[in-house]
C-alpha cells in the first residue's frame, strides 16, 4: 500500500485548519483530509467577514457613528467566527450513528438558522435602501396627510363655523349696500325728474328720498363697523386655529421623518417585500443563501463520512487522557514516597530523642546531671521543673479525687480514641471518674501517659501529645471546658498529625 506523503504546511493552510477547528498536530498526518478542512476554513473565515460587514451596516443605520460601527462590526464577526467554531468543534463524527450525530446537530443548525438571520438582515436593508428611503419619504407625507386629517377634525368644525359667520356679515353688508345705493338712484332720480313724481326740483318727495339716503347710509356705516370688528375676531381665531392645525400636521411629520432607525427600516422593508413580487423573490433567495452559507461547514462536516483525520483525533485524545492518567499515578507515587519519607524521618527523629531522653533519665537517677552536654543538661533541667511542678499540683489533685471518692460512682467511661497517621490505629481510654467531672486536660493527661507505657515500643508513631485532638466534627478539644460536652455526646477522639505539628514534633 503506498504511503501518501505530504510537503510541510504553509501558515495559510494551518490558520485555515485552526478556522476551520481541527487540530493542525493531528490532521497534517492526515493528507486526504487537508483540502477539505481548508474549504471549511476558509468558509469560517468569509462568513464572519459577511456578519461584521452587516453589523457595520447596521450600527451605522442606528447610531451614525463610523466608530461605532467599525469596533461593533469587529466584535460581531469575532462572536460569530467563535460560535461558528465552537458548533464545528464539539461535532464529533462516530462510526455507524449518523442518527444520533444528526440529533445532536439539530440545536446547532437551528441556532446558525438564527445568526443567519441576524446576518441577513443589515445586508438587506442595505441592497434596499433607495427603495426603503423611498418608502420611509413616503409613509412620512402620508403621516402628514393622516394628522392633518385628525386636526381638522378637531378644529375644522369652528373653523367653518366662523368663516360662515364672516360670509353671513359678508352677505348681510353687501345688501345694505345695494339698498343704499338704491336710496341714492331715488333721490337723484326724483331731483332729475327722471323718476318718482317725474318733476325735477326740490320738493317734499325730493327732501323724503335724501332723507330715507342718508338714514340707510348712516345705518351702513355702523353694520360696516360691526362687521369689521366681529370679522377680524373670527379671523383670528381662525387663524389660531390655522396654526395648530399645522403644527399638529408639522409635528406628525416630523415625528415619522425621525423614525428611521433599524425597525422602521426592517419595517419599511417587509411592506415593500409584501406589496411587490420582485423584492419578495430576491428577499426570500438572499435570505436562503445566506442561511445555506452559514450552514455549510456543519453540513460539510455533518453528511461528509468517518474520515483518517477523526480516526486519528480520536486515537490522540485517548493517548492524551491515557498520559493524563499516567501523569496523575506518577504524581500520586511521588506523594506518597514523600510521605514514607517523613514517616521514616519522624522515626529517627523519635529514636533519637528516645536515646537522648534515656541518657538524660540515667544521668539523672546516678546523679550525673552535671557531666552532661549542655543540650543534654537543659532537657534535665526541664525535666526536673517538669517533675516538681507535678510534685507541687499532685496535692491538689489528689485532694479533688478524695473529694470524688464521696460520690458515688457511676461505672467506669470509656472514650475510643483513633489516629490517622502514619497508619489508622484506635484503641480505647478509661476513666474511672464521673463523665461530668472529665474535662479535656484530663484526656490530654491520659495521653501523655499512654506514651510513657507504648511509645519506646512503636517508635514509627509520633508522640501522641503531638497530635491534634478534636471531635469527630472537626473541633479542637479545649483542656479547660468539660471533655464530653465538647464531643456534643460522641464517645470518639480524632488525633490527627499535620505538617507543622511534625516539624514541631521534630525539634
Amino acid at each position: 500500500m503506498t504511503q501518501l506523503l505530504s510537503p510541510s504546511p504553509t501558515r495559510a493552510q494551518r490558520l485555515l485548519w485552526w478556522a476551520s477547528g481541527a487540530t493542525p498536530e493531528v490532521l497534517v498526518l492526515c493528507p486526504t483530509d487537508h483540502k477539505k478542512y481548508a474549504a471549511i476554513g476558509a468558509a469560517m473565515i468569509i462568513i464572519p467577514a459577511l456578519a461584521a460587514t452587516s453589523a457595520s451596516f447596521a450600527i451605522m443605520q442606528s447610531f451614525d457613528s463610523r466608530t461605532a460601527a467599525a469596533v461593533g462590526g469587529m466584535l460581531w464577526g469575532v462572536l460569530i467566527f467563535t460560535v461558528d467554531r465552537l458548533l464545528l468543534i464539539s461535532l464529533r463524527k462516530e462510526e455507524g450513528k449518523w442518527a444520533k450525530e444528526l440529533f445532536t446537530a439539530l440545536p446547532r443548525l437551528l441556532m446558525i438558522v438564527v445568526l443567519s438571520v441576524l446576518i441577513t438582515d443589515p445586508l438587506l436593508h442595505k441592497f434596499f435602501e433607495s427603495d426603503i428611503d423611498y418608502e420611509l419619504t413616503r409613509q412620512t407625507n402620508q403621516a402628514g396627510v393622516d394628522a392633518a386629517a385628525v386636526a381638522r377634525q378637531l378644529y375644522g368644525a369652528e373653523m367653518d363655523e366662523l368663516k360662515a359667520v364672516n360670509k353671513s356679515l359678508s352677505d348681510d353688508l353687501k345688501a345694505r349696500r345695494e339698498f343704499v345705493d338704491q336710496k341714492y338712484r331715488e333721490w337723484m332720480a326724483e331731483g332729475e325728474g327722471t323718476g318718482g313724481t317725474m318733476q325735477p326740483g326740490s320738493g317734499r318727495y325730493f327732501f323724503e328720498k335724501k332723507v330715507a339716503y342718508e338714514k340707510a347710509a348712516r345705518e351702513l356705516e355702523d353694520a360696516q363697523r360691526a362687521t369689521d370688528d366681529t370679522a377680524a375676531r373670527n379671523k383670528t381665531r381662525i387663524d389660531e386655529l390655522q396654526s395648530q392645525l399645522d403644527a399638529e400636521v408639522k409635528r406628525a411629520a416630523e415625528d415619522k421623518g425621525k423614525s428611521r432607525g433599524l425597525l422602521a427600516r426592517n419595517a419599511a422593508l417587509l411592506y415593500i417585500v409584501k406589496h411587490d413580487l420582485g423584492a419578495a423573490l430576491f428577499f426570500v433567495f438572499l435570505s436562503l443563501g445566506m442561511i445555506l452559507l452559514d450552514s455549510t461547514p456543519l453540513t460539510i462536516k455533518l453528511l461528509s463520512k468517518r474520515s483518517p483525520y477523526d480516526e486519528r483525533l480520536e486515537q490522540f485524545e485517548r493517548e492524551l487522557v491515557e498520559e493524563a492518567v499516567r501523569e496523575d499515578k506518577e504524581r500520586r507515587a511521588v506523594r506518597d514516597q514523600e510521605s514514607q519519607d517523613r514517616i521514616d524521618f519522624n522515626r529517627g527523629v523519635l529514636a533519637l530523642k528516645s536515646k537522648k531522653f534515656r541518657k538524660v533519665v540515667n544521668a539523672m537517677l546516678e546523679d550525673k546531671a552535671g557531666g552532661l552536654a549542655d543540650d543534654d543538661s537543659n532537657i534535665a533541667r526541664e525535666l526536673s521543673d517538669f517533675v516538681s511542678s507535678e510534685i507541687r499540683n499532685d496535692i491538689p489533685r489528689r485532694e479533688r479525687e478524695r473529694e470524688s471518692e464521696a460520690v458515688p460512682p457511676s461505672g467506669p467511661v470509656t472514650l475510643v480514641v483513633r489516629v490517622t497517621e502514619p497508619m489508622e490505629e484506635s484503641f480505647t481510654v478509661n476513666f474511672n471518674r464521673p463523665k461530668d467531672a472529665l474535662k479535656g486536660g484530663d484526656l490530654l493527661y491520659a495521653l501523655g501517659g499512654i506514651d510513657d507505657v507504648m511509645l519506646p515500643e512503636n517508635l514509627s508513631r509520633p508522640p501522641l501529645t503531638a497530635y491534634r485532638a478534636t471531635s469527630e466534627a472537626g473541633t479542637p478539644i479545649d483542656p479547660e471546658r468539660p471533655l464530653f460536652a465538647q464531643l456534643n455526646g460522641g464517645r470518639c477522639v480524632l488525633l490527627s498529625l499535620g505538617a507543622q505539628d511534625a516539624g514541631e514534633a521534630e525539634n
